[in-house]
């Protein structure tokens, strides 16, 4: 998730054109959007094992600054 996250972020273009999109502002812009969820999916992903245990309000807090971004 974190190296697609940063590919259709980055590299929108070569991320879109893998999958045999032509690009358009439209779709650099949807592309940027899934990079942005994609690395917030993973951010959340990697930290809920952690913080779900007896830090439930540090979990709250990763979800509010990834809900932020």
């Amino acid at each position: 998730m974190l190296i697609n996250g940063l590919g259709a972020l980055f590299a929108t273009d070569m991320f879109m054109e893998a999958a045999s999109f032509e690009m358009s502002p439209s779709l650099l812009t949807l592309g940027q959007f899934m990079g942005v969820t994609f690395l917030v999916m993973a951010l959340i992903a990697w930290k809920t094992a952690d913080l779900a245990n007896d830090a439930l309000p540090a979990f709250g807090q990763i979800y509010a600054i990834t809900q932020g971004m």
